[in-house]
């Protein structure tokens, strides 16, 4: 176990406000006339068994701040040095094992390189498939992280039949948001998580008639109605942009200790991770700097409005007729039958137990509705996507 404290030498030289926004990475005009940004990784993966098929390349949904700078301290340290020749790169010949790998970061509308359009969660699904098009990919597979877990979902629903001429074949889900009214999403959260997800998921459209009944019997003078009613708008309006504001100027000013803040409300082993590998925070801290001195904290915002939205499609729409497995640290197993309306889709769900942001009940929901395999790591937090990578790779090869 780590010492669950920060060193306080932990420094990351160029990681600083001068530095940025950065134009390195790639970006595809898309035929509405907006880009794309994303960045291409190549790197070695060395698995612990021959894998069964041919890899695909790996798309990666980062969450909030992520950009395409967001991806994993394994991926820096084994990147393919000789980009200029990669067909010819030659594999290490530690082990028989290990295999060339291509992730691509992609990043939403209004984050980094990518222009910022009102786009829901289907309609960047799309942006999936005319990226994928525009760089001839016709299978792939991909990881939804975090806040980039909604949008992994819908790229599954778009994308994951053979029905067009792009398809993915495997999602990772790890540590997701979860739809607003997934059953008890909320009670396990902190109380400042609870409020805060409150206020994500307060809709005038879903709860203006009932509020409006209540203010009724509660006050009858139709002056003060009004004001207390256009106070709750004001109040539900204007709290999330003023909150992410703060946070990003506060990131700006001190991006390390802001992203260390944010781990104070989880576990200990979320802290342990970032210690031994130093990396993780650097990438955080990397991706705030670029949205924020891009202004891009709104994006956010708009991001978070969706979430107390319908998505544009139910989770169930994504089940598939695979034997649905819920895997403990302690080896038992939970299994029951799926639908049988998708035959081409995996899902599998990797959730730590202890998140106190995205809970383990989100990650039951959201395994439940689209009939994945769910994965629950004892005592872990938010950052078992860094913990888990390995076993999402090997389970890209798996047989399907």
């Amino acid at each position: 176990m780590g010492p669950s404290t920060y060193p306080k030498n932990m420094q990351y030289s160029g990681l600083n406000v001068l530095n940025f926004p950065k134009n390195e990475g790639e970006t595809i005009q898309l035929n509405d006339g907006r880009v794309i940004g994303y960045k291409e990784y190549h790197f070695y993966h060395q698995f612990t068994k021959n894998p069964q098929r041919q890899l695909r390349p790996v798309f990666l949904i980062p969450g909030l701040p992520g950009t395409r700078f967001f991806c994993h301290p394994n991926v820096i340290d084994n990147l393919v040095r000789d980009e200029d020749d990669y067909s010819n790169a030659s594999e290490p010949a530690s082990s028989s094992y290990t295999r060339r790998i291509t992730l691509i970061v992609v990043e939403r509308p209004g984050i980094g390189l990518s222009t910022f359009a009102k786009r829901t969660m289907l309609d960047f699904a799309e942006d999936v498939r005319e990226l994928c098009i525009k760089k001839g990919i016709t299978e792939f597979d991909l990881i939804g992280y975090s806040a980039g877990g909604p949008f992994g979902l819908a790229v599954g629903k778009v994308l994951g039949k053979k029905d067009g001429n792009v398809r993915l074949r495997n999602l990772a889900v790890i540590s997701s948001v979860a739809p607003y009214h997934a059953p008890g999403c909320t009670s396990r959260m902190p109380l400042k998580f609870k409020i805060a997800w409150f206020v994500i998921s307060f809709s005038l459209f879903r709860y203006g008639p009932v509020i409006v009944f209540r203010l009724l019997v509660i006050e009858t003078n139709k002056f003060t109605f009004v004001v207390i009613f256009n106070a709750l708008q004001i109040w539900a309006i204007a709290f999330i942009p003023y909150k992410h504001g703060f946070e990003a100027r506060s990131s700006l000013r001190d991006p390390a200790s802001s992203f260390r803040e944010s781990l104070m409300d989880g576990p200990s082993s979320d802290i342990d991770i970032c210690v031994a590998m130093p990396g993780i925070e650097s990438m955080f801290v990397e991706s705030a700097l670029e949205m924020y001195t891009r202004g891009q904290s709104n994006t956010e915002c708009y991001e978070l409005s969706l979430w107390g939205k319908s998505w544009g499609f139910e989770l169930n729409e994504l089940k598939g007729d695979n034997v649905v497995r819920t895997e403990h640290d302690d080896g038992g197993m939970e299994a029951k039958k799926g639908a049988s309306d998708n035959k081409t889709l995996r899902i599998k769900v990797w959730q730590g137990e202890l998140d106190p942001g995205t809970t383990v009940d989100m990650a039951s929901y959201i395994a439940q509705e689209t009939g994945a395999e769910l994965r629950v790591v004892e005592g872990k937090g938010h950052m078992i996507y860094f913990e888990v990578w390995d076993d999402v790779f090997e389970w890209f090869v798996t047989s399907e």
